[in-house]
């Protein structure tokens, strides 16, 4: 998708036949997402409801995510506030706690972790009753259809920016 922006001529739009094959980058971001939530399902399906699995969930959901996001944003900070153009202290808090807000990220491509964060802390819910897990991730995914196909409840969806897509 980006190199599509970047290197097309016409944008996103394809204007010589090589370009077409670009138009469907966009779709990576999605790809990544229901891969993620897939392997995160199949590895850890034996381990629901077993005893002492949760704390060993979140400690190597933590252990993965944090310590290079943190490498990341404090790179980011020390090259912006070398540029001259650093970020406001709210947009590097959100930036480590990864939470879902209408914030610039620093960097911007963390918007895709905070949504990976979320559906960690769903998933949580599949340690104490897999039913639950399932409908809270049922309600997830109406929920966010809902938001986008109804542009009027776009104020609604800057208050619930954890059901909706960035």
């Amino acid at each position: 998708y980006h190199a599509a922006c970047v290197f097309g001529p016409g944008g996103y739009q394809p204007v010589r036949s090589w370009e077409v094959g670009l138009m469907f980058g966009h779709a990576g971001v999605e790809l990544f997402f229901v891969l993620s939530g897939f392997i995160i399902c199949w590895i850890h399906y034996d381990r629901i409801g077993v005893p002492g699995e949760v704390q060993s969930y979140i400690r190597k959901r933590l252990v993965r995510i944090y310590p290079p996001v943190t490498l990341v944003v404090v790179a980011w900070a020390a090259l912006s506030f070398a540029a001259g153009m650093p970020l406001r202290p709210i947009e590097y808090l959100v930036s480590f706690t990864l939470i879902p807000f209408e914030f610039v990220y620093a960097p911007p491509a963390l918007w895709t972790l905070t949504h990976e964060m979320a559906f960690y802390a769903l998933f949580l819910l599949a340690f104490i009753r897999r039913w639950l897990f399932i409908a809270a991730l049922f309600a997830w995914g109406v929920a966010g259809y809902v938001l986008t196909m109804m542009p009027e409840l776009s104020a609604l969806r800057a208050g619930l920016s954890l059901i909706g897509s960035a």
